[in-house]
């Protein structure tokens, strides 16, 4: 693994100040007085980002503010919900209103925007008000602020952090711009970039430029704001420019082509700084293509669009631990030079699994030439820098899995214990956060999707707390084992139900709100469990914890009515689950914009009222999943729908409805003389027979997998032979004896 860091003066670089106020007027008066210091000492180039909510903008005291800012030409006013199409940009200020959303997320990107002696203004409230009313759209039920507390304690005790309590002050002595040729002290096709920048993209364009290893993998793994898209993106400009003879075909994707905006940004400065004759394709604002006159071509493309065969020379996967390992592992086989770019911590918090899962599975395959390369500089700031390492420590950016030494267990059927974190006012406390951080750390190391908002749902939702198994070491100590997230759900009083049927969104009690919309409101009245995440320590993998864990939660949670999960389906998940005896009772039809998987709901029933809602929505369920195969589910895979259909209640009295013609219809099919096309609505009502109803009789997989694929979700011969890998007239042959034996048996 290659780490590249940068040496500097440290002392040059001025760190950033973070300023909160108790009071938007106080705010407003300093804002003013500071505009006024930049355009006396002719600042007004000063890039700067003001962000809130629409009430904000119509305040009429903040309306001063907006309009004095209209006199610099790059400060910009954003609503919160827009600072994701900020990520990439750089500010030498920003002011955020926290009055009423405290969002871990959002602060945590937009203060990595801001450069080194620039300010990060805070607008929050009088602490009594403010811990009472923050977040309450958010959280209906509950009445704490844990983590705002938290992170108040930590501007406290902070360097660079000033609180004005009912005063307002002076900003301008507190802002030091510096210039960016501090940080990137070289330069590479024109453009300023930094040391540890400088010999990435060299070392990439390298690699590039070889026509050996074909298949080799670079993986660029480094913390949030620290210039890996940017990059790589000069260094395909780089590898561009200086192998002119060869015609490159370069594929980017991520899970959102907003993702990918910093590679080709920074791919179409290089190329313009080095009179490159090139054009660019956009979707509505987004770069999607750049194509050079000489040939080459970048494009972007969906990752549902990539498979192994895919035909492109370089393959770049932004932000890939965002990606289930089933899509990488897709990736991986793809016949290219392959480009993994992945975030360790940040605001995302995703990399840790990513290091752990697909990092581990590169190195265990000798096929798999790879080389990483780890950025460890920030490219706006000081290294080390006091805001920076207040974020990391308040919301736990940095938590690792906990240190555990596998022969030394004892005993550990005997000894394992589920316990709980349940009372949030306390997950901070002195006895609590070794703990804390390190099932924080199980989660984050296991689960590929992380946010800091996870953590604000842990300490300040009433609903939501964290357990785990432990088990004694020796007798010196206990260990963490596993970790788990659990939420409350159900009990809802009438108003909330009401709200939800009518289609307000209320954070939490996901599985009664699908109740409510989709079945029955009763539903909403029981009680029960769902079981957010769940992640076993990565070297305590296979040895039945999981199971152990849902056996002590389904023991320990018995006097509710129902426990119950969601999930990105896939094969293995679904095969643990069903091993218990959940049940599923929905499905939402198009995939997960973040995961690209379907995300399912299981339920198991606790109580006798449960069981009967339980039964019947699984079963209205089974017939709503089949309509939808041929639908928005085509492209779900044969194998996760006969599970999906497998972990539906059974209905052995369902009726299969054929009419005489289509007995007629059948006879002629089954000895070979009717077309497949002129039979299909007879074979689909036997197939839905044989997956709904116990029949005595089994076919083969394969046979399992020709109804599916070719009758219920209605694939042509040549999709279906593709995931069978069978030949046509084996194919034919086996579809029509596995019609044979449902029709005898019905």
């Amino acid at each position: 693994m290659q780490h590249f860091s940068q040496n500097r003066v440290q002392s040059e670089i001025s760190s950033r100040t973070l300023v909160l106020f108790d009071s938007l007027e106080k705010a407003v008066a300093s804002l003013l007085n500071f505009f006024d210091s930049l355009v006396n000492s002719n600042q007004i180039s000063i890039r700067g980002v003001i962000i809130g909510e629409e009430s904000l903008f119509q305040d009429r005291i903040f309306g001063r503010i907006v309009k004095k800012a209209k006199y610099f030409p790059s400060v910009k006013k954003y609503y919160l919900r827009e600072v994701s199409s900020l990520l990439g940009l750089t500010h030498d200020f920003i002011v955020i209103d926290l009055r009423q959303k405290f969002d871990p997320n959002k602060l945590i990107l937009l203060s990595e925007t801001v450069l080194g002696g620039g300010i990060i203004i805070l607008i929050g409230e009088k602490y009594d008000l403010w811990i009472k009313t923050v977040n309450k759209h958010r959280f209906i039920h509950s009445k704490r602020s844990n983590l705002l507390k938290r992170f108040l304690q930590g501007i406290k005790a902070s360097t660079n952090c000033i609180t004005a309590v009912n005063e307002e002050k002076d900003l301008y002595p507190h802002y030091n711009p510096i210039s960016m040729t501090k940080i990137l002290s070289e330069e590479l096709l024109k453009i300023p970039v930094s040391v540890s920048q400088y010999n990435l993209i060299l070392s990439l364009a390298k690699e590039f430029g070889e026509k050996s290893n074909s298949s080799k993998i670079s993986v660029v793994v480094a913390d949030r704001g620290r210039g890996k898209s940017a990059a790589t993106g000069l260094a395909i400009a780089y590898t561009l420019i200086n192998f002119k003879s060869q015609k490159y075909r370069v594929t980017i994707t991520a899970q959102t082509v907003s993702q990918t905006q910093s590679v080709f940004l920074f791919l179409s400065l290089g190329l313009e700084k080095n009179d490159q004759e090139f054009h660019i394709q956009k979707s509505g604002d987004q770069i999607v293509g750049i194509y050079l006159t000489k040939g080459s071509k970048i494009e972007y493309r969906n990752p549902e669009e990539i498979s192994k065969d895919i035909k492109t020379d370089i393959l770049i996967v932004d932000e890939a631990a965002a990606f289930p390992q089933e899509k990488l592992t897709e990736f991986l086989f793809s016949k290219n030079k392959k480009i993994l770019i992945s975030t360790i911590h940040g605001y995302e918090g995703t990399g840790r699994s990513f290091q752990h899962k697909i990092l581990n599975m590169i190195k265990k395959r000798p096929r798999f030439k790879h080389q990483v390369y780890t950025l460890t500089n920030p490219i706006r700031y000081a290294e080390g820098d006091s805001i920076e390492e207040l974020l990391k420590n308040t919301f736990l950016l940095q938590v690792e899995k906990p240190s555990i030494e596998i022969d030394e267990f004892n005993n550990l059927n005997n000894n394992a214990k589920l316990l709980t974190l349940d009372e949030p006012s306390e997950l901070f406390s002195e006895r609590n956060f070794k703990l804390l951080r390190e099932v924080m750390g199980l989660l984050i190391y296991s689960h590929y999707r992380n946010q800091p908002n996870d953590l604000l749902l842990i300490a300040d939702s009433y609903r939501h707390f964290l357990a785990y198994l432990t088990g004694s070491i020796q007798d010196r100590h206990n260990s963490i084992l596993l970790a788990c997230q659990l939420a409350k759900e159900g009990a809802l009083p009438d108003n909330t139900v009401s709200k939800i049927d009518e289609g307000q969104f209320i954070e939490g009690d996901l599985i009664p709100a699908i109740g409510i919309r989709y079945f029955s409101p009763d539903f909403a009245k029981l009680k029960g469990l769902r079981i957010v995440r769940i992640a076993t320590h990565p070297e305590l993998k296979n040895k039945g914890l999981g199971r152990m864990a849902i056996e002590r939660i389904l023991k320990q949670y018995n006097t509710l009515d129902w426990i119950g999960v969601s999930f990105g389906a896939t094969v293995k998940l679904l095969k643990f689950w069903k091993k218990f005896g959940f049940k599923i009772i929905h499905i939402r039809p198009i995939k997960s914009p973040e995961t690209s998987e379907w995300n399912i709901v299981l339920v198991k029933s606790l109580s006798d009222q449960a069981q009967v809602h339980i039964e019947q929505t699984s079963r209205d369920f089974f017939f709503q999943f089949i309509h939808l195969l041929k639908q928005s589910l085509f492209e779900l895979k044969p194998e996760l729908v006969l599970l999906i259909m497998q972990s539906c209640v059974s209905i052995p009295d369902y009726q299969v409805r054929i009419t005489q013609s289509g007995n007629y219809r059948l006879k002629k099919y089954n000895a070979g003389y009717l077309n497949f096309l002129l039979a299909v609505d007879v074979l689909q009502e036997l197939a839905i027979a044989y997956f709904v109803t116990p029949l005595d009789i089994k076919l083969s997989s394969s046979q399992e997998m020709l109804l599916i694929s070719r009758i219920l979700q209605g694939r042509t011969w040549g999709q279906t032979l593709g995931k069978t890998g069978l030949k046509w007239k084996e194919a034919n042959g086996l579809l029509i004896k596995a019609i044979k034996k449902i029709s005898g048996a019905i």
